[in-house]
């Protein structure tokens, strides 16, 4: 997949706001607020116990599936669970499959205890996908940083629902 993501090219498509020295004076007194957020964007890896809330995640996923796509296929599926049963139960699996995998009296799930849990798979027959499901995820992280929101991307569970969980 970074092979992939390196080959985006970036260029100029016509579009100028601002021309000559005005656009560079203009860009040093304020910054855009896309590339401040892009660059004030951490992982975070502490969450407070309540969800995200429905209409806040319905605006996170619009952001994502507005995201660019290999040939508009949008070849991905997504899932949000807040249900802390559901969460609970893969992660029970998840500790009888790697026992001594809690670390300490806060592991609540495999989630970093995070309450609300963005599930996105991409489509095995079309070999594009993995890159726009990339920049989809990149879009909702992106998005919910710029309303306070933090976020990690983890791959051990990927790792474990795409091959050992029986769920």
């Amino acid at each position: 997949m970074l092979a992939g993501v390196s080959l985006l090219l970036f260029c100029s498509c016509g579009m100028q706001v601002q021309k000559g020295n005005e656009a560079s004076s203009a860009n040093e007194s304020k910054e855009n607020a896309v590339i401040e957020t892009m660059k004030s964007r951490r992982s975070i890896r502490q969450y407070h116990p309540q969800a995200v809330n429905r209409d806040t995640m319905q605006i996170i996923l619009d952001c994502g599936i507005n995201a660019p796509n290999g040939q508009n296929k949008q070849s991905w599926a997504v899932r949000v669970v807040d249900n802390p049963e559901f969460l609970d139960g893969i992660t029970e699996v998840y500790k009888k499959e790697n026992p001594g995998v809690e670390k300490g009296p806060s592991f609540k799930n495999m989630f970093r205890n995070a309450p609300t849990v963005v599930f996105i798979a991409n489509d095995t027959s079309y070999d594009m996908s993995p890159i726009d499901c990339g920049l989809m995820g990149e879009n909702m992280i992106l998005s919910a940083w710029s309303m306070g929101i933090g976020s990690c991307c983890l791959g051990g569970p990927v790792r474990f629902i795409n091959t050992n969980c029986s769920c």
